[in-house]
């Protein structure tokens, strides 16, 4: 599947693999520690319609077949195509969900030996952002991300209460505690930080 990955985006940029693939590539020649986090089932974000077709026609050439946005080939396992177009409505767009709320993960792309994929801390806060909508496994890979890369946290912590979005800052907020459960000076300064933005909603 990597060699699909960087197929799709030889020539120009079309889409950034998502999800917990993307730390599993950022990071596996950090630690073997990232290894559980290995699957067969990759997901993808394209910026818009066009490029999803693109991409889809690229499949389809290397022998993958669909059912919709989902693409399959079995040596290479399964691939889903989403787009994070804020021009178009959510929903299906063309048999390809349209997700906008995934925009900063494409606007923020790198590239990772041939593969585009988010910027780590962009990555890191959408998961915290929608760690509630599956069952806490995004939470699992924030643990192990600062559990790889533990000088990073503070410095993240500050660009989280820096975030003009209040709901949004609360919502990441509450999600880095929960992830931090082994981690109890995190979580007491963490504490600190959440009852002041109760008290203090606009500052």
């Amino acid at each position: 599947m990597i060699d699909i990955l960087k197929k799709l985006n030889e020539d120009k940029d079309r889409c950034a693999l998502i999800g917990r693939n993307a730390l599993n590539i950022s990071f596996s020649r950090k630690s073997e520690a990232i290894n559980p986090f290995y699957t067969t089932d990759y997901d993808i974000v394209c910026p818009d319609l066009k490029t999803a077709t693109e991409c889809a026609e690229i499949l389809r050439q290397s022998g993958f077949v669909h059912d919709g946005a989902t693409f399959t080939e079995s040596k290479n396992g399964e691939l889903d195509i989403l787009i994070a177009d804020p021009e178009c409505p959510q929903g299906v767009i063309a048999e390809y969900y349209n997700v906008p709320s995934l925009r900063p993960l494409w606007d923020s792309r790198v590239r990772e030996n041939g593969i585009l994929v988010p910027d780590d801390e962009t990555l890191i806060m959408n998961k915290l952002l929608y760690a509630r909508e599956n069952e806490g496994k995004d939470l699992k890979t924030v643990a192990v991300y600062f559990t790889l890369e533990p000088d990073r946290l503070e410095s993240f912590i500050e660009k989280i209460k820096n975030h003009e979005e209040p709901d949004e800052r609360e919502t990441m907020l509450y999600s880095l505690y929960a992830s931090m459960a082994d981690k109890e000076d995190v979580r007491k300064k963490l504490e600190k930080i959440i009852l002041s933005e109760i008290e203090n909603p606009n500052e």
